[in-house]
């Protein structure tokens, strides 16, 4: 079943092979990925067997000027079209620092999911992705376990 067959299903509420997935990790997320094996010539979206979903953004900021202020090899200093000044490092992501999580491991992601997804599934309209983005903490082969087991729990 094709992606757009998948997801326009799900949108109907109809069942399909299983339940769309989709993702977008980091920018650091794909360079680990990169050392790990992962060919720069691939698509990750194909090695992982996911969905292929292109995102439509809306710009609805104030549009102000964007200047760089300073940059280096490590960071970027810049006004952005928010109006807001900010400090980008180059090789590293991240947002809200955790300070204590639930699931630690992956026995608690696999518990999670077999709680979750049958659920999920049963009206449908559901698309399977991560919360915030892929980190740079999870690596290729985790990433692609979490995957195969989405794609096993989502089967119809």
């Amino acid at each position: 079943m094709t992606t757009n067959e998948r997801i326009r299903r799900m949108f109907e509420h109809r069942e399909a092979d299983r339940i769309p997935i989709t993702d977008s990790p980091w920018r650091t997320t794909i360079e680990r990925w990169h050392r790990e094996g992962l060919s720069p010539n691939q698509s990750w979206v194909d090695y992982c067997g996911i969905d292929h979903v292109e995102r439509i953004r809306v710009d609805n900021s104030p549009r102000f000027p964007e200047l760089v202020i300073e940059e280096t090899e490590e960071y970027k200093i810049y006004t952005t079209k928010w109006g807001a000044t900010q400090k980008e490092w180059k090789h590293v992501q991240s947002s809200s620092e955790f300070l204590d999580v639930t699931i630690t491991d992956p026995e608690a992601i696999t518990m999670e999911m077999q709680r979750l997804i049958p659920v999920l599934k049963e009206s449908g309209g559901y698309i399977f992705s991560s919360d915030h983005s892929v980190p740079p903490s999870v690596s290729l082969a985790d990433f692609r376990r979490i995957i195969a087991l989405a794609k096993t729990l989502g089967t119809y």
